[in-house]
């Protein structure tokens, strides 16, 4: 299954009410309603994965997640991966692991 967002539908949908004669009432109706039927789409209980490759914690050139203290893939991921650098929440200093990232 493959999850979208729906603000990428819209452009979509309004291509489709755009090319619609608005002089063709039935049409143009239906294609107002696809903006509303994108809006009822349930949404999907999804969350962006980040890749190790992608995350604070990983060193690259060591392929070492300094979180774990484990080795992993750089397309491996995990639920504490984060991209900004919130080290505070695992009671980490960043300071300190930014240095640790220069030294290796």
């Amino acid at each position: 299954m493959k999850y979208i967002e729906c603000e990428a539908a819209y452009p979509l949908a309004k291509k489709i009410c755009d090319a619609i004669d608005s002089e063709d009432f039935q049409r143009f109706n239906f294609g107002m309603r696809i903006l509303d039927w994108i809006d009822e789409i349930p949404a999907a209980d999804v969350v962006a994965v980040v890749r190790c490759k992608e995350c604070w914690f990983y060193q690259k050139d060591m392929m070492i997640c300094s979180l774990h203290e484990a080795d992993f893939a750089p397309d491996a991921f995990c639920s504490y991966a984060t991209t900004d650098g919130k080290a505070e929440f695992w009671g980490l200093d960043k300071k300190d692991h930014d240095k640790n990232k220069e030294a290796t």
